[in-house]
């Protein structure tokens, strides 16, 4: 991957959050994380958090079942990632424009070698992802997802409100590389703010 065309995004570091049960929590902090392949995943098949821990904390609340989650005591974990390889970081309007190009000359590869169906988008992105993956060694990747009808956006606003122009924008990482997870420890949880 020519870092020119995705920008510089090495040498990160920070802290994301992971949603999970109390008893699973334990298992990971002392082993790992087991990755549990799906071919729907956001953002491929690795290890997910969030950047805001108010999600990750939300997400305990209502685990996704296709994932086989079952959550009987919530919690969650932060942990402090830190890579000096390659991140692709959707955030950034470099990574972003190499995402898209590099997505126009695998699209045919994915649909036709892959055998992944055109309009099942949930599994064409999963498998673009973990294709990037593969072919360019990523440590983890870092998306965004404009989803105003998510249930955590259940508040209530002005009519006018989409007049602003202001959106949340939920960000996860998916972790490829578990080497690049420097530490975990287990958070007290109370109550969800979202």
């Amino acid at each position: 991957m020519d870092g020119d065309k995705r920008g510089d995004v090495k040498n990160m570091r920070f802290l994301a959050y992971h949603g999970t049960d109390r008893e699973r929590a334990k298992k990971i902090l002392d082993h790992s994380f087991l990755v549990k392949a799906n071919d729907e995943h956001w953002l491929g098949n690795g290890v997910y958090f969030y950047l805001d821990r108010s999600l990750a904390q939300w997400w305990t609340t209502r685990p996704t079942k296709k994932f086989g989650e079952e959550v009987h005591e919530p919690a969650v974990l932060e942990c402090a990632i830190e890579t000096a390889g390659f991140t692709l970081d959707l955030r950034k309007l470099d990574d972003y424009r190499w995402f898209v190009e590099e997505y126009a000359q695998v699209i045919a590869y994915l649909t036709e070698k892959m055998r992944v169906e055109r309009n099942s988008f949930k599994r064409l992105r999963c498998a673009f992802c973990d294709y990037l993956h593969k072919q360019y060694h990523l440590d983890l990747m870092i998306g965004t997802f404009h989803l105003p009808e998510q249930p955590y956006l259940d508040f209530k606003r002005t009519p006018d409100f989409d007049q602003l122009q202001l959106s949340y924008v939920e960000t996860q990482v998916c972790v490829f590389n578990q080497e690049t997870i420097v530490s975990k420890r287990l958070i007290e949880i109370g109550r969800a703010h979202v």
